[in-house]
């Protein structure tokens, strides 16, 4: 009795022996699980290609965030979470015959354009401003005529080839603002003449695809826009220095009426 007892012990110790061993090799042979990091999805670089004037620059910005085109990529990447890479091509005091020809000859500003996801361009306020600086005391319609056919020749032919560049692109042409509208709101033909350039602005635009017009005379020179300092009346969205030029808070609003635009039409 006491010979069996004995090999029963024997046995059950041999049993666990064996399953020790087993569980040992196991642990040595099958690999431990690593540790599982949350692969994060990489953000969606576009490239964002500005063309225009000293608008375009940001001349006047109080920011002193290349106005709307720096305000802009903020609030994409900012809301959007994309990374905006920008590409400022402002030329100062450029009138739009200017404009087109550094769209057609400037080497870094083609490739930009052939790269990006999203164009915009603002032609055209230094050719109105450069015409009633010239006939101020004497606005007549007659004098404005040519310029307004050259201008429309500069937009159709720069538009044209922007798109030859990058069929893909959405571009998005500014319409240009009256930067004397609260100083000489009596002279109806003064007014006038900006409303009819936005005009071809937005004829040229409807006769291209993936192309949207941004009107900025509405509210640059809406109600909210007049403000009254030691008896003056000012654009409180322009520039102190030259009241032509917006400011910080003009070239944000300029920015908010562009994002408003890319979201309603998903530009981007």
């Amino acid at each position: 009795m006491q010979g069996k007892k004995l090999a029963f012990l024997k046995a059950i110790l041999f049993f666990l022996i064996i399953c020790l061993i087993t569980f040992l090799g196991l642990s040595v042979f099958v690999p431990r699980p690593k540790n599982i990091k949350q692969v994060e999805t990489p953000q969606r670089t576009i490239e964002y290609a500005a063309i225009g004037d000293s608008i375009t620059r940001g001349i006047g910005d109080t920011n002193k965030n290349e106005g709307f085109v720096g305000a802009l990529k903020d609030r994409v990447e900012t809301e959007d979470h994309l990374i905006v890479k920008t590409h400022n091509f402002g030329y100062t005091g450029k009138t739009s015959s200017q404009i087109k020809k550094r769209i057609f000859s400037d080497s870094n500003l083609r490739k930009s354009v052939v790269d990006s996801k999203l164009i915009t361009l603002d032609m055209g306020g230094n050719d109105m401003i450069y015409t009633i600086q010239n006939n101020f005391f004497k606005l007549e319609k007659k004098e404005f005529i040519p310029k307004a056919q050259l201008f429309k020749k500069n937009m159709t032919e720069s538009l044209k080839e922007l798109r030859r560049l990058n069929p893909k692109a959405n571009i998005i042409v500014i319409g240009i603002y009256n930067p004397f509208y609260l100083y000489f709101n009596d002279i109806k033909d003064l007014n006038n003449l900006f409303e009819e350039w936005n005009n071809i602005i937005v004829e040229i635009v409807h006769k291209n695809p993936k192309t949207f017009y941004q009107d900025t005379n509405n509210f640059i020179n809406s109600k909210s826009a007049k403000k009254t300092v030691d008896g003056k009346i000012i654009n409180r969205y322009l520039s102190k220095s030259d009241d032509v030029h917006p400011n910080g808070l003009g070239y944000s609003l300029i920015a908010n009426e562009l994002f408003n635009l890319i979201k309603k039409y998903k530009l981007i």
